[in-house]
């Protein structure tokens, strides 16, 4: 049986709603690190080589994201 998701409710600017999400998600997130990083030492990457895949990623989110994180006054214009 496939276990469901839990439904996570957040409220707030957006840092603060990221937030309340990473605190309710905490352990679903360190069981998903936990898998891919055992995936990717199976695969022969060392714990640098994951960190800079990782950090390469994180870049990478952030310019294609880069307006989503930042808490915007009401009724700015993101265009």
């Amino acid at each position: 049986m496939v276990e469901e998701f839990p439904l996570i409710e957040v409220g707030g600017p957006p840092r603060e709603r990221g937030r309340q999400d990473g605190r309710q998600a905490a352990e679903r997130i360190a069981l998903g690190v936990a898998h891919y990083t055992a995936q990717l030492e199976r695969a022969a990457f060392d714990r640098e080589a994951i960190r800079a895949l990782v950090y390469d990623y994180s870049y990478h989110l952030e310019v294609i994201d880069s307006p989503a994180p930042r808490d915007y006054p009401e009724g700015a214009r993101l265009s």
